[in-house]
């Protein structure tokens, strides 16, 4: 009974439960100096999109070494027929982008004006390997983009909700 009451006051307090068991997620809002290998989420549940990158608040600071990052970015595309959208994330070091760290996460198209409101979720992998010199700071951003011919977005945003996470896991596999 104990176990079951201290699963409950974890899932009310991290806001994250699965069936009776009760998972804590930590966000990457703090910076992360020091563990060679961790996971950590998207500190809020939406964060909203416009047409210039934007820092999405997932970050880590890493210890020089190489390293393996994985991570899973969930978008949300919302708008009215016809629209061709979509949503492009990418990671940057120090504020540098990461060269070919930029992924489509989610795009909604229907060119046929009778659909009316359409959306769409996806979650996309982002998948790098990076070696650092000196302690930097790894960070998603994203953006929004539509096909200026055609209506834009009502929504669109990077989600980390109980339909899927956004999250970064980091290995050091050297150094």
């Amino acid at each position: 009974m104990a176990a079951v009451i201290a699963a409950g006051l974890l899932a009310a307090a991290t806001g994250v439960a699965t069936g009776s068991e009760a998972v804590a997620h930590e966000t990457c809002a703090a910076t992360v100096t020091s563990s060679d290998e961790g996971i950590c989420y998207l500190p809020t549940t939406v964060v909203n999109l416009n047409s210039s990158w934007r820092n999405t608040g997932l970050a880590v600071e890493l210890q020089p070494g190489t390293y393996h990052l994985d991570l899973d970015v969930h978008g949300r595309l919302w708008g009215p027929a016809p629209i061709n959208a979509w949503i492009s994330a990418r990671l940057t070091a120090d504020g540098a982008v990461l060269p070919g760290s930029q992924r489509m996460i989610d795009h909604l198209q229907s060119y046929n004006a009778d659909d009316g409101a359409i959306g769409h979720r996806d979650t996309t992998p982002i998948q790098e390997r990076i070696e650092i010199q000196t302690p930097t700071r790894i960070q998603l951003q994203a953006r929004s983009t539509y096909d200026l011919r055609y209506n834009s977005t009502t929504i669109a945003e990077i989600r980390s909700d109980s339909a899927s996470y956004t999250s970064i896991r980091w290995e050091k596999v050297k150094g």
